[in-house]
């Protein structure tokens, strides 16, 4: 069904560890994905919120399987497939 599964980090971590902000970063990856391709986007609110991510792939056209949500830590993960 999917050509690639990429990591897409929406953290802390990733925030400190990288030159462009993780939110611009994904916002480029999901607008340049192609039909098919699949993104494990690892979040916590603080950076870019659940609700703001399931919106933005509604927006962009994609499916996406909620695979962890925890509200109390305000962490999730979401497997997303662009659709054909």
């Amino acid at each position: 069904m999917g050509q690639t599964l990429r990591k897409i980090e929406l953290t802390e971590e990733a925030f400190r560890s990288c030159r462009d902000k993780p939110q611009y970063r994904f916002l480029v990856t999901i607008s340049e994905a192609k039909p098919g391709e699949e993104f494990e986007i690892v979040g916590e609110d603080a950076i870019l919120s659940f609700d703001t991510v399931l919106s933005i792939l509604e927006d962009e056209g994609f499916e996406y399987d909620i695979v962890e949500r925890d509200d109390l830590l305000g962490t999730y993960t979401v497997i997303a497939r662009k659709k054909g």
